[in-house]
C-alpha cells in the first residue's frame, strides 16, 4: 500500500489497511484502456501523450480509488433524481452511448442523453454528472464550469459535437453537503474541432509534446502526482511499463487496431501491454541523447549515442554493449554512468546476467 498520509495516520487499523491493499491490488491488475479518451483530451498535451502510451504508473492509493468509486455511485443517484423530475434519460449504464473517431482510437461514453429539461423541455441535452469536495464545489459556483475544469468542459464539447446535440446539462454533486450545482452549456464548434485535431496530433506524433506547465513546481503536477509519475513526465526516468505503446515498432492502424512493424502482426490489448523482448524505446523518450536507426544482419534496432560519445545498442541480443529496454530503463536512472564500469560489463557478458536495478543519480 502506498504512503497515503490519511491512511498512515490510522496505521493500527488493520481492517482499513487490508481494504486498501485489496483495492490497490485489484486496480494494478486491470489493463489500461486501449483508446485515447475524450474525457482526458482537455488535459496537458504531454500528459495525454504519455497516457496513451501507457507510460505512467497505475499507483492510486486505496483511499483515492474509493473516491472514484463513490463518484460512480453518485452518478447513478443523480441520474435517478433527473428522472424523478420528468427528464427522459437515455443511454444509462450498461447501455451507454459511445462515440469514436480517428479510426476508432479516440473515443468516449456519455453519462446520458436527456429531453424534458426544465426551462428547455424540447431540447436534447448531453447529460454529464460530476462530484466534488466542498472546496472544489465552492470554486465551481464562483468560476463556472468552463473555468473550473477545462478538461471536463472539453469533454462535453466533444460529446455535443459527435451527438449533434447543441446543449449539455451538467450536474455536480457536493460530496460534503449533498448540494447539487447545475449548468446548461452551449456547443462551440471551433473548440470541438480544435480538440479533435489535438487528439490526432497525440495519436500520430512520436515526439513528446511541449509541456503546458511553467515548471516542475506547477501545482497540478507537483501536488497531485506521484514521484514516479513526475519523473517520467519530466524525462528523469523511463516508464516502468515496457510495452508496445512506448516501442518504436508500434503502429496505430486506421481500423481501430494496433500493429508491430518489427514482427509484422496485429496486436490485441493484452499483447500490447505484455510487450516482447524485441522492444525498442521510442526515440523521443531517451532525452538528451542521440538515437540512430541501425540495421545489421537483417535486424532492425536502435544505436544509442550518449552525450560523451559512447555507444550501445537497444537490443535483447547477447553482447557486451547490447541492452534490453528494461536494462536501459535502469541505466537511464544513472545517466548511463554504469557503461564506464568495465568489470560490471565483463561480468554481465560472462555470466549472461542482466541489470535489474540501479540507484538514481542525485
Amino acid at each position: 500500500m502506498k504512503n497515503d498520509p490519511l491512511t498512515k495516520a490510522t496505521a493500527a487499523n488493520k481492517v482499513t489497511i487490508a481494504i486498501d491493499d485489496a483495492i490497490e491490488k485489484q486496480n494494478r491488475e486491470q489493463k489500461p484502456r486501449g483508446h485515447l479518451g475524450m474525457s482526458s483530451i482537455g488535459n496537458d498535451k504531454r500528459a495525454v501523450w504519455h497516457e496513451y502510451r501507457w507510460s505512467f504508473p497505475n499507483d492510486f492509493t486505496g483511499r483515492v480509488l474509493r473516491i472514484f468509486e463513490l463518484g460512480h455511485i453518485l452518478e447513478e443517484v443523480v441520474l435517478d433524481y433527473l428522472e424523478k423530475i420528468g427528464i427522459e434519460v437515455h443511454g444509462r449504464q450498461p447501455d451507454q452511448i459511445n462515440y469514436s473517431d480517428h479510426g476508432g482510437h479516440f473515443g468516449g461514453s456519455l453519462d446520458g442523453a436527456g429531453i424534458g429539461v426544465p426551462g428547455a423541455p424540447k431540447t436534447w441535452h448531453v447529460i454529464e454528472i460530476k462530484t466534488a469536495n466542498d472546496s472544489r464545489f465552492k470554486s465551481l459556483k464562483k468560476d463556472g464550469y468552463k473555468k473550473w475544469s477545462p478538461t471536463y468542459y472539453a469533454q462535453l464539447q466533444l460529446y455535443m459535437h459527435y451527438s449533434s446535440m447543441k446543449r449539455a446539462l451538467v450536474c455536480v454533486y457536493n460530496k460534503n453537503t449533498s448540494e447539487i450545482h447545475t449548468e446548461r452549456l452551449e456547443y462551440k464548434k471551433l473548440e470541438a474541432l480544435g480538440l479533435i485535431q489535438k487528439a490526432k496530433e497525440v495519436l500520430d506524433s512520436e515526439q513528446i509534446p511541449v509541456s503546458t506547465y511553467t515548471d516542475r513546481s506547477w501545482y497540478e503536477i507537483a501536488n497531485y502526482k506521484s514521484d514516479e509519475y513526475q519523473a517520467i513526465y519530466w524525462g528523469d526516468e523511463l516508464p516502468a511499463n515496457v510495452n508496445c505503446r512506448n516501442c518504436r515498432f508500434h503502429m496505430t492502424d486506421i481500423d481501430a487496431t494496433h500493429g508491430c512493424s518489427f514482427h509484422q502482426k496485429t496486436l490485441n490489448t493484452e499483447e500490447q501491454f505484455a510487450g516482447c523482448e524485441d522492444h525498442n524505446w521510442l526515440h523521443a523518450l531517451i532525452r538528451q541523447h542521440e538515437m540512430v536507426d541501425r540495421i545489421t544482419d537483417n535486424q532492425f534496432n536502435t544505436l544509442i549515442r550518449i552525450k560523451d560519445g559512447s555507444e550501445f545498442v537497444n537490443s535483447p541480443d547477447d553482447g557486451k554493449l547490447h541492452f534490453s529496454s528494461d536494462e536501459i530503463r535502469h541505466l537511464y536512472k544513472t545517466d548511463f554512468v554504469a557503461l564506464k564500469d568495465e568489470d560490471l560489463l565483463a561480468a554481465r557478458k560472462e555470466f549472461g546476467a542482466r541489470i535489474t536495478d540501479m540507484e538514481k543519480v542525485k
